[in-house]
């Protein structure tokens, strides 16, 4: 870190300095760190940002792995990035551009599956078409498909205003504050009560399906795109809005301790790997909950309940993120290539492998649950360079190749070992080539990702991408890491570990910029 520079903004007046924290382990900087600097610099905070690595972006970020192949490391399609946000912050004043993918999704099934001649199903925007493809294997269900879409579409404009309010103080709610205010109207208070009785059970719902068909680009509803550049392109926008406005961004910079006051508890500062001490009123930690809590403070300051559940919490990932540079695109046998060799419909949209059948996704989770690596891992493959020139050589592609399932350690090695890693990459791409049978062959290079890797390289505990399962029970005011730790003053989760979850949406660095300037006032 630049000395200097922190000295200069010592001297502008480091009592009202917010800290976006970035742990002491290898770790980016998210992209909701960043929402939340621009955000609280925009309302006339002094901010500095520090990062542990060179670059900013968690797993929003764009590396050049391989001469000439920007890949999306980590993350890699964008959807769910608030409207509010994306216009809040002027993004694509500061650069952001995205590609939407139209189709949305290609599932080429073998012919085992499809009485012996493969077929495909493509997805996209138009109706007509998407009845069409479906009639292929269901008329019944060509012809239901879009009640199926009305009613995901009814659920989702329910939930989808959630992601830009606060979640609910549960605490306050049953400690009877709202029954205080209304205490002149028992009936209002009982339904308010039963309200909340109902938003506990709604998780029920099975949110990672709502969580694929939320979100919109440039205004068109469940649409995904690429970001030009790769998804490094969005954290380097909003970077860049955050500086604009005067904020200071500081890489290589680990962060060792959150400082607190020995009697009150409040957040004084933070204390670098290197021993300086940087005072602020603020912290906020895009780090994962368990990091934050167990890591940077110190342990006799937090509530013994809170730690608990910190620890209880589902940090479990089954994915492995495997990314690939190829000289030419795969040829499926469903939907063999042009001869112009030019990326067709099936390569611009999310491709669905091993999919085609509930036994297979069942069988892979079984591998799962025996600690093994599934057989036949549920594929989802990506070729941004279809839309994006930018991001590869012509001619040569980059593919992101979203895996499940595998565990994180394995019962027959305690640790995922380069040959583990090559075994795994070589089954998986023996595996598209069944459905693209040039695929290997087109491979010029690749990098494995398993859980291990997404943690010590991107700071994911135990590989999560989306900071702690998004399962029913840590959604909402459910998502234990959220509910504030009382014993602490001016700590503030800005991650995917936050509500409303993961998904690079920006909504939890916003939500934690706002409480931070709550807090303040």
């Amino acid at each position: 870190m630049d000395r200097y520079k922190v000295e200069i903004i010592l001297s502008l007046g480091l009592s009202e300095l917010i800290l976006i924290l970035v742990i002491n382990v290898p770790h980016f900087l998210g992209h909701n760190g960043l929402v939340a600097a621009a955000y609280l610099q925009k309302a006339g905070l002094n901010v500095g940002v520090f990062e542990n690595r060179e670059i900013i972006g968690g797993a929003a970020v764009t590396e050049e792995i391989f001469p000439g192949f920007k890949f999306s490391r980590c993350s890699y399609v964008l959807s769910l990035l608030r409207p509010q946000i994306i216009k809040d912050l002027e993004l694509k004043k500061f650069g952001l551009k995205v590609y939407i993918r139209d189709p949305s999704s290609y599932t080429p099934v073998l012919k085992e599956y499809s009485n012996g001649v493969p077929k495909a199903l493509m997805l996209g925007r138009d109706g007509d078409e998407n009845r069409r493809q479906i009639a292929q294997f269901s008329r019944h269900d060509a012809e239901i498909f879009d009640k199926y879409e009305a009613f995901l579409a009814e659920i989702v404009s329910a939930i989808d205003p959630l992601y830009d309010h606060q979640a609910l103080d549960i605490d306050a709610i049953m400690n009877g504050n709202i029954k205080a205010k209304w205490k002149n109207l028992p009936s209002l208070y009982a339904l308010l009560q039963t309200g909340v009785l109902l938003i506990v059970f709604l998780g029920l719902l099975r949110y990672v399906l709502l969580h694929h068909v939320m979100g919109e680009v440039d205004g068109i509803k469940g649409a995904w795109g690429y970001a030009e550049g790769g998804m490094g392109a969005v954290s380097s926008a909003i970077a860049r809005c955050a500086e604009s406005h005067g904020a200071s961004i500081f890489t290589n910079s680990s962060v060792k301790a959150i400082t607190l006051d020995s009697k009150s508890k409040k957040a004084v500062g933070i204390v670098l790997k290197s021993g300086e001490e940087i005072s602020a009123r603020v912290v906020l930690s895009n780090a994962t909950p368990y990091i934050t809590y167990t890591q940077l403070l110190p342990n006799e300051a937090l509530q013994e309940e809170h730690v608990r559940s910190i620890r209880n919490f589902d940090y479990s990932s089954p994915v492995a993120k495997i990314n690939v540079a190829i000289n030419q695109l795969p040829n499926f046998t469903a939907t063999p290539n042009t001869t112009n060799k030019l990326p067709g419909p099936q390569h611009r949209g999310t491709i669905h492998l091993n999919c085609e059948h509930p036994k297979l996704i069942h069988d892979a989770y079984e591998d799962l649950m025996k600690g093994e690596i599934s057989k036949r891992p549920v594929i989802e493959m990506c070729i941004p360079s279809a839309i994006d020139p930018t991001v590869a050589p012509s001619g040569s592609h980059v593919v992101s190749l979203f895996t499940q399932y595998v565990p994180y350690k394995m019962n027959n090695s305690p640790e995922w070992t380069t040959v583990a890693r090559d075994n795994y990459a070589n089954a998986v791409f023996e595996n598209i080539d069944e459905y693209a049978p040039n695929f290997s062959k087109s491979i010029l290079g690749y990098e494995v990702l398993a859980p291990p890797d997404l943690q010590k390289i991107f700071g994911l505990t135990s590989g999560n991408i989306f900071h702690g399962a998004l399962s029913p029970d840590q959604l909402y005011f459910n998502r234990s890491p959220t509910c504030p730790n009382k014993s602490i003053k001016g700590v503030f989760i800005c991650g995917s570990g936050s509500h409303p979850g993961g998904g690079v949406s920006g909504a939890p660095g916003r939500l934690a910029a706002l409480n931070a300037l709550s807090y303040l006032q």
